[in-house]
């Protein structure tokens, strides 16, 4: 699809970087996150997820779920963790 439709590849991505620039942003507005630059924030959250969310990943079984509901468990908290105000 990449190759065919480039243009909803990049829309994609541009709309799940918005979601969580938006998640984000709300936590540093409520004093939980300590963030200078929202959006580098962002993509590399996605970036530390990606393997976690990919459709792809999830459709073909590449990993046994609870391995990824693990990791992704593991990912989410260290994210977190760096983002909070220290």
């Amino acid at each position: 699809m990449a190759d065919e439709r480039p243009d909803l590849i990049d829309r994609h991505l541009e709309r799940k970087v918005s979601l969580v620039t938006e998640i984000i942003a709300d936590g540093k507005r409520n004093g939980e996150f300590e963030v200078e630059d929202l959006i580098q924030t962002a993509k590399t959250f996605i970036n530390a997820t990606d393997k976690l969310t990919s459709a792809r990943n999830i459709s073909l079984g590449a990993f046994k779920k609870e391995d990824m509901e693990a990791q992704a468990k593991d990912v989410v908290e260290l994210l977190v963790r760096a983002l909070e105000k220290k």
